[in-house]
C-alpha cells in the first residue's frame, strides 16, 4: 500500500482516491482467486492421484496470493500496529484443535456445514473437509468460527 501512496503523491493524485480503487482491484481480486480454489477443489475429486498432486500445488499457490492480497488490505501505516510475516506464522501454528469441539483422533464434524458424522480432517494443522471441500489454517478456522477479518484474527490468535 506505501507504493500506492506515494506513486498517488509523485503523480499529484488524490491519496485517498488512489487507495480506494486499491482496495476495490485487491477486493475483486481476492474474489476472483477464491472463485479459482472453488474450481480447483470441485475438480480435485474426480482426478487420479497424479492431478490431485497437481491440484493440491494450485491450491497452495492460490492460498498464497490471496494472504498477499490480505495483507496489502490489512497493512497498517502505523509502525506499532503494523502485522508482521511473524504474527502470521505464530497464529497459523495456533492449535487448531483448540479452536474446535468434539475432535476425536483427528476429526471433527465441519463447521462449514450441518454435518452429522464428522467429515473434517485435520493433519499438520490444516483443516480440510471432505464433504463441502472446506479447507485453512489456524487463521481459517477462527476467522470462520468467530465471522471476523484477517488481522482480528490474527491479533486473536496471538492474544492466547
Amino acid at each position: 500500500m506505501f507504493d500506492i501512496i506515494q506513486t498517488a503523491k509523485d503523480f499529484g493524485v488524490d491519496v485517498e482516491w488512489a487507495i480506494s480503487r486499491r482496495k476495490e482491484y485487491l477486493n475483486q481480486r481476492i474474489a476472483e482467486l477464491e472463485s479459482d480454489q472453488q474450481a480447483v477443489l470441485q475438480a480435485f475429486s474426480g482426478n487420479n492421484e497424479l492431478n490431485r498432486f497437481l491440484l493440491l500445488d494450485s491450491i497452495r499457490f492460490l492460498n498464497k496470493e490471496i494472504r498477499k492480497c490480505e495483507m496489502e488490505l490489512n497493512y497498517k501505516n502505523a509502525g506499532k500496529s503494523r502485522m508482521t510475516q511473524a504474527d502470521i506464522e505464530k497464529a497459523k501454528n495456533y492449535p487448531i484443535e483448540n479452536l474446535l469441539q468434539s475432535v476425536r483422533n483427528g476429526k471433527t464434524n465441519c463447521i462449514n456445514h450441518e454435518d452429522k458424522r464428522p467429515s473434517m480432517d485435520i493433519r499438520n494443522n490444516f483443516v480440510y473437509c471432505y464433504s463441502c471441500g472446506f479447507h485453512g489454517d489456524a487463521i481459517t478456522v477462527y476467522r470462520k468460527l468467530h465471522n471476523v477479518d484477517f488481522v482480528t484474527a490474527v491479533k486473536n490468535l496471538n492474544s492466547f
